[in-house]
């Protein structure tokens, strides 16, 4: 700590520095705290208008990185809440009384004449707001729905039930006294309801346009202050207010009833969290502590049990890295912190943002990208998008590399306009897709690099044209097709920004205002018109879509198939080249001779040794030479089955270093959870588990229960026997998923071909009982 009292104006001491030598503590932010409704607005409140825009100006101007908002939800409106954040009417859906009436005109959305004139205001009366907003952005919302204003499914989804209650509420305006005919609808009668839907909804669907502007809105601001090098903190109540629509859906009072939250895996609240993260970059739950104080009925056990449960839940649900800052808990009780551990665990996922993709753009464009054709050595990759980023391959890969495999790719990819890879599940065929793409990606923005110019020859590039690598994930898209465009747009050009190539101001901020596939698509076809730019779209399958539907002449009713997957092949129409990586199917096996194609082969698809020898000196596994046969038995050598394998090992050795740990000896289970990950196993710990044969066995149970193989035996339990397998091949060609040759019944492992073998015999056995 530093020694002295500081004076205003004094310098530094030396050892300020010093004070924390293993630089984790999160860098020191200064930041103000107000809420947009407290911003100077020219209708009665605070908006999302050029008001906003200008203290983001001066925010910046002043050296700070924060700007925290409080709640975003619809305030109470009811007698007693005074336009409460904390009594909000529906946890995730956003105040549309911060709608800008000012944006809306110039989006052409509003007549300048429809502008009210200002109101001066000292304090906010949100009844004479609503009076004069609501009218106006229903109006607007009106309009663009007779137009065929386009909503993603997703987000009609998820802003319906709070179009419900409001016209319940509105209805009844207080559920303890509804006349006769709202009492079906107050209580959630099916048939009430399903009636309901069908006379309200012009009221439903204007309430979900609303939204939409809102969001838009939003996201215009969010995206202006990251610009800006400032983040948001949000607020998330740890309750909701008591006459909301959360209360009415769930059924029940503000308080949570935990047990049936526990049996749908807790999906109001990972819903509610996955919000958050939308909307800010990091938000607080307001108290943190109230998880720990809230069940006074409750034994201790029965408090740190569920706790538990539900922070585990909650940490394998949500799928991204924003920060959640809970309040100082450090006059708080023990429990209290240590599940406020548990919470701020690292998550599966890391959630990409802008700036992080910035960094990784200027990483790929300074890559030695030789290092990646180089056999067994490790190089590592950055990830190529923005948003949340899919389970596989992770965030920052180390990419082993795999002799030829990355040349004959790139051949493969030149030597047509739709070009499929194919390979088994869980052998690399995303790392190498990524490998492929960070190197294009470089090539085609280098075009004055003397070094590449032989290589861009080779790509067949024409002189003064700009090619646009764009990367989608299938995973992504099909969640939120117009988001997944957007970010892969936007990471194609931050190249310009970081090049200060003139108009990439304009480029990013017509990207931003994309709220369609069709504005997505104008976008495109506009810069191939007069920029002369050429696309090239990469798209990583995995088994969530069959390119069989897009590439070529597609194989599907037009009508029959999902709205994400007709925008998908429309989207792909407008590229000069797609190539597209995957896992076979019966689609794809009948589609795979009519074009370009890479197949892997076992030399391709598992490691040799060198190879081995890199990845495992990367983790555990290379410090266990004495089970390396056991360890190519189980795992053939494939990249995901040796994730699979380390991952049991460090769990392993986190129970020996627990064990014989004296810090955590006698303390509960539930209060080790999130001190476990920071125990270190001793070199002696891991001779235990090369050298004894006890250790060794609870790796291979764990693996034999990992997710990975539980994948595996569900894959196996779907297929179907009709008649007798006689030869390993046979087996083989009933689900080619794991099988590096299905002409000699090849699989990934022995031990995987050991599980569709024990599940064909056991289908044979039943048939045949059946027959007799």
């Amino acid at each position: 700590m530093v020694s002295s009292a500081l004076s205003p104006g004094d310098d530094l001491p030396d050892e300020y520095e010093k004070d924390d030598p293993s630089k984790k503590a999160m860098p020191r932010r200064a930041g103000i705290i107000l809420h947009p409704t407290s911003l100077p607005g020219p209708h009665g409140i605070g908006d999302l208008g050029p008001d906003a825009f200008r203290f983001l100006d001066w925010l910046e101007s002043t050296g700070c990185r924060i700007w925290q908002v409080l709640p975003l939800v619809p305030p109470g409106r009811k007698a007693g809440e005074d336009g409460s954040h904390y009594a909000g009417q529906d946890a995730n859906c956003g105040n549309t009384l911060l709608i800008s009436l000012t944006e809306l005109v110039k989006d052409s959305l509003l007549e300048e004449e429809d502008i009210p004139e200002a109101i001066p205001v000292e304090k906010i009366n949100y009844e004479a707001v609503a009076e004069l907003k609501d009218p106006l952005i229903q109006k607007v919302c009106q309009f663009r729905l007779h137009h065929r204003f386009i909503l993603s499914r997703c987000f009609i989804g998820c802003k319906e039930f709070g179009a419900k209650w409001r016209f319940v509420e509105e209805g009844s305006r207080n559920f303890s006294k509804e006349p006769p005919n709202c009492i079906a609808l107050r209580d959630r009668n099916p048939s009430a309801l399903d009636k309901a839907r069908k006379e309200h909804k012009d009221f439903i669907d204007v309430f979900i346009a609303q939204q939409f502007l809102f969001q838009k809105q939003w996201q215009a601001l969010h995206t202006y202050t990251n610009e800006r090098g400032i983040k948001i903190i949000g607020d998330m109540p740890i309750y909701v207010g008591g006459h909301s629509a959360d209360v009415w859906v769930l059924r029940t009072h503000p308080l949570y009833n935990w047990k049936a939250m526990a049996n749908d895996g807790y999906k109001w609240w990972t819903s509610r969290m996955r919000r958050a993260f939308k909307l800010y970059d990091e938000f607080r739950i307001d108290y943190f502590r109230g998880l720990a104080g809230c069940w006074l009925c409750l034994k201790e056990d029965c408090i740190s049990r569920f706790l538990l449960t539900f922070l585990r839940c909650l940490n394998s649900s949500l799928e991204s890295d924003a920060e959640d800052l809970e309040d100082d808990c450090s006059e708080l009780s023990a429990s209290t912190q240590e599940l406020s551990a548990v919470m701020c665990a690292k998550r599966s996922r890391d959630y990409v943002t802008v700036e992080e993709a910035r960094e990784a753009v200027k990483t790929i464009l300074d890559m030695n990208e030789d290092d990646v054709f180089i056999k067994g050595k490790s190089t590592l990759l950055p990830y190529p998008g923005i948003g949340d980023p899919v389970n596989r391959p992770p965030v920052e890969l180390n990419y082993v590399g795999r002799g030829n495999t990355l040349f004959e790719l790139l051949g493969t990819w030149i030597s047509g306009r739709e070009v499929l890879i194919v390979g088994p599940k869980g052998i690399g065929k995303s790392s190498d897709f990524r490998a492929m793409a960070c190197v294009l990606y470089k090539w085609l923005n280098t075009p004055d690099d003397e070094e590449n110019r032989e290589k861009r020859m080779h790509l067949q590039l024409r002189e003064g044209v700009k090619y646009r690598p764009v990367f989608l994930w299938a995973e992504t898209f099909l969640i939120d097709h117009v988001e997944a465009t957007k970010n892969a747009l936007l990471f194609s050009y931050l190249v310009d920004e970081i090049r200060q190539v003139d108009g990439w101001q304009e480029t990013e901020a017509a990207i931003a205002s994309i709220v369609s596939m069709e504005e997505a698509l104008g976008f495109i076809k506009e810069r191939k018109k007069n920029k002369a730019e050429v696309f090239y779209f990469f798209i990583d399958g995995g088994e969530a879509l069959d390119p069989s539907d897009f590439l070529g002449k597609p194989v599907y009713d037009h009508d029959a198939k999902s709205a994400a997957k007709k925008d998908l092949r429309v989207l792909l129409s407008a590229g000069t080249r797609i190539c597209w990586c995957t896992s076979p199917k019966a689609g794809i096996l009948s589609r795979k001779n009519q074009l370009p194609s890479f197949t892997y082969k076992r030399q391709k698809a598992v490691f040799d040794e060198e190879e081995y020898s890199t990845f495992s000196g990367n983790c555990v596994l290379g410090k266990l030479p004495a089970r390396r046969s056991s360890i190519e038995y189980y795992t053939g050598l494939v990249p995901l089955f040796l994730d699979a394998m380390s991952a049991c090992c460090e769990t392993v050795l986190r129970d020996l270093a627990l064990a014989e740990s004296d810090t955590l000896a006698g303390m509960p289970s539930w209060m080790q959870y999130g001190r476990r990950k920071t125990l270190q196993a001793t070199d002696e710990m891991i001779t235990m588990l090369n050298d004894e044969d006890e250790y060794w066995d609870r790796v291979l149970r764990a693996f034999t229960q990992h997710s990975e193989i539980d994948e595996v035996r569900k894959k196996a339990s779907k297929i179907q026997v009709r008649g007798a397998c006689r030869t390993d091949a046979d087996i083989a060609r009933l689900d080619p998923s794991y099988v590096l040759d299905a002409s000699t019944g090849e699989y990934c492992s022995s031990y995987i071909k050991r599980i569709y073998l024990n599940v064909v015999r056991e289908k044979e056995d039943s048939e045949t009982l059946m027959f007799h």
